[in-house]
């Protein structure tokens, strides 16, 4: 995927999400290509009706727990 397809599927998210990702994406630093990984990603979970918009804000908006993850 290309940096440019993956920011017009990012256009077409919710602004919440948008906004959650970019605070994910702050937050740990994400170069082009994680961007259009997480993009292409979220898009396709979208699009199969695995999550909801407001879920996947959710998870974006929460930082990882280093207790929980170790």
């Amino acid at each position: 995927m290309t940096y440019n397809h993956a920011r017009l599927i990012f256009a077409t998210f919710p602004n919440e999400l948008k906004n959650s990702m970019k605070q994910a994406a702050l937050r740990n630093e994400w170069d082009s290509e994680t961007w259009a990984l997480q993009a292409d990603l979220v898009g396709d979970a979208l699009r199969s009706g695995r999550v909801t918009p407001e879920k996947m804000a959710e998870a974006y908006r929460t930082q990882p727990n280093p207790e929980i993850e170790a």
